[in-house]
């Protein structure tokens, strides 16, 4: 994982980001959690299971990156 690190990128090197990741699966964000979650870098992982939810948690935390599954991003009331 050492390429995910925050050095590798140094215009980066002292952010840290807010995640959201918006899937009807529980097991993605699991393996999100598990892979980015514990990188110095991830300030915040959480999960939204669909489009209502994913609007409640984003204007809730402010994420500033939203991973969207596209099942989601094409179901209604997604726009």
């Amino acid at each position: 994982m050492d390429d995910l690190q925050p050095s590798s990128f140094p215009a980066f090197s002292r952010a840290s980001f807010g995640l959201l990741v918006v899937d009807r699966h529980e097991i993605v964000a699991i393996g999100f959690r598990l892979l980015l979650g514990g990188q110095s870098w991830v300030k915040r992982c959480i999960h939204a299971t669909d489009a209502s939810d994913a609007l409640e948690h984003a204007r809730r935390y402010q994420p500033h990156v939203a991973l969207v599954a596209a099942e989601v991003a094409e179901s209604p009331g997604a726009e």
